[in-house]
């Protein structure tokens, strides 16, 4: 228990909050003031992705008037990146901010992997922290001001600015308070940007107040899909039964948002990219997407007008076209006379040459042109002979060579088969038909490095690095440098010492490729 917490400003985010306890307390310590929190000094400060919540709050709820829930949706940014996901997701997502897996959320919710990067620094609007000062004699972080692409205050109408604290601090215990001192207004690139078009930045800015009080409900991927489906036939961008128009699609989407503005949010498209993310969110979802994302999408497709309804043909009153007899006799003997001047060809090639003919029967006569035709042509398979020798004779060679270029890169890459296939541009072969390359198959065998082999390789290069730099490092600097988790299994041991005995020695070679 602790005898003082602060009381939480509108829309802070919690970070600040720990941050504003440790300025109050005069806590010097970043580690001190973990341990007073939490009950332990190792836990990380994180502006996107605070764990251990639970411990917390066992430790204030004296103080804190707030359950365990209302301090995760109302000052954590859990509601934004949970928006758009599953309800299973957001519940994991929930219980591993309670407790001590926050480093789980960053691979959990997909911002590890995505492309649309969060804000590098923590923002401020100058008004708001005028009138935080005025109210409150200090200010402090908001949490919508830290979300991608919101670039001004929607309360203001001002361009927000960027302050001197990183989101990432070399000190992973520093949880950082917002000063006078560290928020100071100057100019940004991005501002003018703003200035241009504040507008649309002041609805994303209130778009993302909306999800971030939980008016954007989680759903399963397949109702969501369904429902973007839903939107895209009704805006006239489905062509057929069920495929998207995506030329169309991608043409209306550049010209409804400005290039700049998608640049900023690190959301371009490019119709030529196979993996643009327009194309994979227009259809079925196998992947999660950033809420980033899902605005502009849903935004740019509930603001469109409806597709034009289509006039429907009108029903034909009349009973179907009988050719005459007479002129269904000519063109049936016409077609057998190209057959008789033509022996030898296919269907096809007859039709090339009177196109005018087939097509009549095709559409008046069809079943009397099926049945007096040439009979289709069996495919005879390829005419020549694969000479597998010779390939796998090339594709040793060009596997040697690419396995040889990869030892010499700097910094060091693995040998694998997934790496000299892209290299080459066969990986479809080495992976499916490897069987069919006998000597390429033992080659690789041989000099494909499992994950300990590239660690020892790993162990004798930065070995040889120091020994050639003039350093005489010990055995837990050469664990570091390598990268090698502890504790550090018996066999790297071994290579660790049999490094550092090789180059203390003065001989240097160059590193074995080791079977562990």
């Amino acid at each position: 228990m602790i005898a003082y917490f602060p009381h939480p400003y509108p829309d802070e985010i919690l970070y600040s909050l720990l941050a504003r306890f440790r300025r109050h307390t005069c806590e010097r310590s970043y580690k001190r003031a973990c341990r007073a929190l939490f009950a332990k000094k190792d836990v990380t400060a994180s502006v996107y992705f605070q764990s251990h919540i639970r411990q917390l709050h066992q430790r204030i709820k004296h103080l804190f008037p707030y359950s365990e829930q209302d301090l995760v949706h109302n000052h954590t940014f859990l509601p934004f990146f949970t928006a758009y996901t599953t309800p299973e997701v957001a519940q994991r997502a929930y219980e591993s901010s309670l407790n001590n897996r926050g480093g789980a959320l960053n691979v959990l919710l997909g911002t590890a992997a995505n492309s649309v990067e969060l804000p590098g620094v923590l923002k401020f609007c100058p008004a708001c922290l005028d009138s935080d000062f005025a109210r409150y004699g200090e200010t402090y972080w908001r949490r919508l001001h830290q979300l991608p692409g919101v670039l001004g205050c929607h309360e203001h109408i001002l361009p927000l600015h960027e302050s001197l604290v990183a989101v990432t601090q070399r000190n992973r215990h520093a949880f950082i308070a917002a000063t006078r001192r560290n928020c100071r207004v100057g100019k940004d690139f991005r501002l003018s940007v703003y200035e241009n078009d504040p507008n649309v930045f002041d609805d994303i800015a209130r778009a993302y107040q909306r999800i971030v009080a939980d008016e954007i409900r989680t759903e399963p991927h397949e109702k969501r899909t369904a429902r973007y489906f839903a939107l895209l036939k009704k805006k006239g961008f489905i062509k057929g039964r069920d495929s998207v128009s995506q030329e169309k699609l991608f043409d209306s989407f550049s010209s409804y948002y400005p290039s700049e503005l998608l640049e900023i949010l690190f959301s371009t498209v490019d119709i030529s990219n196979d993996s643009c993310w327009l194309k994979a969110i227009s259809r079925k979802h196998r992947k999660s997407f950033s809420p980033v994302r899902h605005f502009l999408f849903s935004q740019f497709l509930n603001a469109l007008p409806d597709a034009r309804k289509k006039k429907l043909p009108k029903i034909c009153v009349y009973p179907k076209y009988v050719p005459p007899h007479q002129q269904r006799k000519t063109n049936r003997e016409m077609w057998l006379m190209l057959q008789d001047a033509n022996s030898g060809f296919s269907k096809t090639q007859l039709r090339k040459l009177n196109p005018k003919l087939y097509t009549w029967l095709y559409r008046h006569d069809k079943q009397w042109l099926s049945e007096n035709s040439p009979a289709l042509l069996q495919s005879q398979g390829s005419p020549g002979h694969v000479n597998w020798e010779r390939r796998d004779t090339e594709m040793l060679k060009a596997v040697r060579q690419a396995v040889i270029d990869i030892h010499m890169e700097i910094p060091l890459r693995r040998v694998t088969i997934s790496r000299i296939g892209k290299r080459l541009g066969c990986l479809a072969n080495l992976e499916h038909k490897l069987d069919y390359y006998p000597r390429t198959k033992a080659f690789l065998k041989e000099r494909l490095e499992s994950v300990e082999n590239f660690q020892v390789r790993r162990i004798f290069h930065i070995a040889r690095t120091e020994y050639c730099a003039g350093r005489r490092s010990k055995d837990w600097e050469i664990v570091r440098l390598a990268g090698l988790k502890t504790p550090v299994k018996p066999d790297l041991e071994k290579a660790v010492s049999l490094a550092l005995k090789t180059y203390s020695d003065g001989f240097i070679c160059r590193e074995p490729l080791l079977n562990i």
